[in-house]
Formats: structure tokens, sequence, C-alpha cells
């Protein structure tokens, strides 16, 4: 069970976020939107299942609110762009031309 690979979690979303201050025109006062969206037919959901609005990204990564994560997923690029950048920073678990999805935002 220890060697297993695991999910994540919330832990990977400080590099989602760091990707996109490297490579898009964001600040942490940058505003996102927690609002209730669809991505086909999935809808996904925070944690506590409310959304907060319009808010800095230094807030919504100081909550960990996911659908901002999310958001930030598909703005930098989605999986194409992060598992290279997730590779280089030493985590080998994520592989090029799997098909995680926003999942792995989150």
């Amino acid at each position: 069970m220890v060697q297993q690979s695991r999910q994540p979690g919330s832990s990977i979303k400080p590099l989602v976020y760091a990707y996109g201050f490297m490579n898009l025109p964001l600040t942490i006062d940058t505003t996102i939107y927690d609002l209730k969206f669809k991505i086909g037919k999935d809808e996904p959901n925070n944690n506590d299942g409310g959304f907060m609005g319009p808010m800095p990204l230094k807030k919504a990564l100081g909550y960990s609110r996911n659908i901002p994560a999310i958001k930030m997923y598909f703005a930098v690029g989605g999986e194409e762009k992060l598992v290279p950048f997730f590779n280089d920073l030493g985590i080998k678990s994520y592989s090029a031309g799997k098909d995680y999805g926003y999942p792995m935002a989150i």
C-alpha cells in the first residue's frame, strides 16, 4: 500500500497556479470566478458545495477552491503543459499521453 501511486489531492493546486503565474499574464490579485459551470456533462463542484463568486487568485488558492483550480488548468493548456512541468519538478507519477483530464488540478 505504501508504494502505490496516490492521487495528490489539493497539494497539486499550487503547482497548477505556479505554472499559470510563470506562463500567463497573471498576478496574485488577478480575478478568477468561483461560479457554477459545466464541462460537457460534468458539473464540477467545490468541497463545500458552494461558490464564492469573483475573487483574487491568491484567495482562490488560499481557500483551495476547486472551480478556480479547474479554470486555471484549462487556462494553462491542461495536462499537455502540466505533465512536463510536473516531471521537470521531479514528480514522475504523471506520464505524457494519458488522459487525466481536469481532475488532475484538484
